[in-house]
């Protein structure tokens, strides 16, 4: 157990690399994105070696493809319950076998085990996952996660096991390439890379999509952005699935009915993992989400990190006297208050009472790294508060935000360092004041569906897509999507094109919708080895049988693969970026830097890592907090600074 809430353990010693490189390509045809990405394990010792690897991956992405590649042979995973795929593999690992075993912790948070490395050895492991891309304010978007930001608590509070506990180093040495297709009606996009310097071509109306500079360090999220007239508002897909047909629909309702006054609850994590960019871009969401507060409505403004403490002592009126002096506080707001205790902060905003019958909303910024989410969406939904996020940073937590939104009827907006937060805070603020669509639901006119998921449907804001599945015995022709707003009943209605191409994926993706649906573990875990697909009850398993003269002979030495820092985490380093890239009608356009960036004291990254136990773990939040000069001024700190401190609290720890 930890001793301490704990920021990152930085490892400072000299360890060759076991995560070489990871090999991204995206396709995306229609609205279905299709991501392959290649990870190449190395083993530089002279000794077998397990990689253990813990990592996200997209929210939505459904995993459809595990393969391990030894020398020209393949070997293929498999979808096995959990408990016997951990079974298989440490039978596989004693017999000096090489098995592989991919394994889900949480909602887009995995573990992959690969034992038995040999010396010398170089393993290429491909996962595929694929998603449906959604229309949601104003845009498409694809986000990949290329590491996993430093989170405030203990890991054992997900229930992660101690060798699937992350590990830190400034930079892991892992170079990461990127490339893209975007083919049909969103290669016709106004199209961004806010995160990384990006090229991109049209050859024959396909976007091709490159990074300038080849690799790049894995540091932050990369995100594609697709926006403009005339993009796809509708759709509809059928495939056949069994002795059944799938149906995958989209629509995008328009409706603008303005809500009540509302009594708005503005949560800030002012933690010492928002130094620097991260509190900059929350200083700017807060003025604007100030300025859009409309007379009616009452507010208040909780920052919070190891405590909280609020701008007024209870709710006041968003009047210009109230509204003036919470934009003074704002201007001079900044991330020096600790740790992370959303939990309490969030408790803090559902305790301050707002005016008798008014509706009642939270709004936080954060960069949700947390470990323990705890019950925070049961006791804001018991109170009937809807809770929404805008995660900030390069690596914001997304399935902690996600989560706590979806569960309280709220959404989740997340916002990169270099995108424009005015357009981005408007749209999600607009969501908060807008009157929720009642009585939401799909007809398929006499072609009734034998299931449905999600089912009831979500929230439906105006502007942002809705997308369901059904299977029917027969395929359906069209599908209509009802609801009622004002008073007033609206629909909106899709023709189905059969998809036969598909039928690889449709499938997939549809049993992977039902999971989410499913309350009873057996079904759920029958239906995930029937699909092959990795869920809470099953793991993705391969093993390549060695000849006996092949077999590792000793038991393989654990070795963790790290995390890099996430870019601007905690104030180390700043990240430095010019306008994105956006498409042109040329045949080739070279974006300009949009993610050039800088690591203050960091031109020269260090491999070098401080080799600690668990009761070692340095609490890096506390240590970022008290470099702040008290003054609300921002302070930076060099690497020598930072490893000195690290060096003595090692010393001054007991072992």
């Amino acid at each position: 157990m930890y001793s301490i809430p704990v920021s990152p353990c930085l490892k400072c010693e000299n360890e060759a690399l076991v995560l070489t490189a990871v090999d991204v390509r995206l396709d995306i045809v229609g609205l279905l994105a299709r991501t392959r990405l290649k990870q190449t394990y190395r083993n530089e010792e002279e000794k077998p070696i397990e990689a253990v690897y813990t990592f996200p991956l997209p929210m939505d992405g459904v995993l459809t493809s595990l393969v391990m590649k030894i020398g020209e042979k393949s070997f293929q995973g498999k979808a096995v319950e959990k408990s016997e795929a951990r079974e298989q593999y440490e039978d596989a690992v004693a017999e000096g076998d090489t098995p592989i075993m991919l394994e889900r912790l949480d909602n887009g948070l995995y573990t992959l085990n690969l034992a038995n490395i040999l010396p010398k050895e170089t393993i290429e492991v491909e996962i595929e996952f694929a998603e449906i891309l959604v229309h949601k304010a104003g845009e498409f978007r694809y986000e990949l996660p290329t590491t996993l930001a430093p989170r405030y608590g203990n890991p054992e509070d997900l229930g992660l096991e101690p060798h699937q506990i992350p590990e830190y180093t400034l930079n892991s040495g892992a170079k990461f390439c990127f490339s893209a297709a975007i083919e049909g009606p969103l290669a016709t996009a106004s199209l961004a890379v806010p995160t990384h310097p990006a090229t991109v071509t049209v050859k024959n109306g396909t976007l091709e999509i490159s990074l300038v500079r080849g690799v790049e360090d894995m540091d932050r999220d990369l995100v594609l952005t697709m926006s403009g007239e005339n993009l796809p508002s509708a759709f509809g897909l059928t495939a056949k699935d069994g002795d059944r047909h799938v149906a995958l629909m989209g629509f995008t309702p328009t409706f603008s009915a303005q809500a009540p006054a509302r009594s708005v609850k503005i949560v800030v994590d002012c933690s010492g993992s928002m130094l620097g960019d991260s509190i900059r871009q929350a200083r700017e969401a807060l003025i604007r989400i100030l300025d859009r507060l409309r007379p009616e409505d009452w507010f208040n403004v909780i920052r919070f990190g190891s405590s909280t403490e609020c701008f007024f002592q209870r709710q006041v009126p968003a009047d210009a006297k109230h509204v003036q002096l919470a934009l003074a506080k704002a201007r001079t707001m900044d991330a020096y208050l600790g740790g992370t205790e959303m939990e309490a902060a969030l408790d803090e905003a559902i305790s301050s009472v707002s005016p008798k019958e008014m509706s009642e909303d939270i709004l936080i910024l954060t960069d949700g790294e947390v470990w323990d989410k705890g019950d925070m969406a049961v006791r804001a939904k018991l109170a009937n508060h809807r809770v929404f996020t805008i995660g900030i940073g390069s690596s914001p937590a997304r399935d902690v935000l996600n989560d706590l939104a979806q569960k309280t009827n709220g959404r989740a907006l997340f916002i990169g360092l270099r995108e424009d937060l005015e357009r981005a805070v408007f749209g999600h603020f607009k969501r908060m004041v807008m009157a929720p669509a009642k009585k939401p639901r799909i007809s398929f006119g006499s072609n009734k569906p034998v299931g449905q998921a999600p089912s009831p449907l979500p929230p439906i804001f105006g502007g942002d897509m809705v997308v369901s599945w059904a299977w029917f015995d027969t395929p359906p022709s069209d599908a209509c999507l009802v609801l009622e707003s004002e008073g007033q009943e609206f629909s909106w209605m899709t023709e189905f094109v059969s998809a036969e191409s598909l039928s690889d994926i449709l499938p997939r993706l549809g049993a992977a919708a039902r999971l989410m649906e499913l309350t009873d573990e057996n079904t759920a875990r029958d239906l995930a080895v029937q699909y092959n697909l990795v869920s809470k009850h099953t793991n993705f398993l391969a093993v390549a049988e060695r000849a006996e003269g092949e077999k590792a002979g000793d038991i393989p030495a654990l070795r963790t693969v790290k995390h890099t820092l996430a870019a601007g985490w905690g104030g180390v380093g700043d990240v430095c970026c010019s306008i994105p890239p956006k498409f042109s009608t040329g045949q080739m356009m070279m974006s300009e830097p949009s993610a050039l960036y800088q690591r203050k004291a960091l031109n020269h990254p260090s491999r070098m890592s401080v080799k600690t136990t668990r009761r070692q773990c340095i609490d890096l939040e506390d240590y970022l907090a008290k470099k702040h000069d008290g003054k609300n001024n921002e302070k930076t700190f060099s690497l020598s600074d930072l490893v000195s401190k690290v060096s003595t609290r090692l010393k001054n720890t007991p072992g």
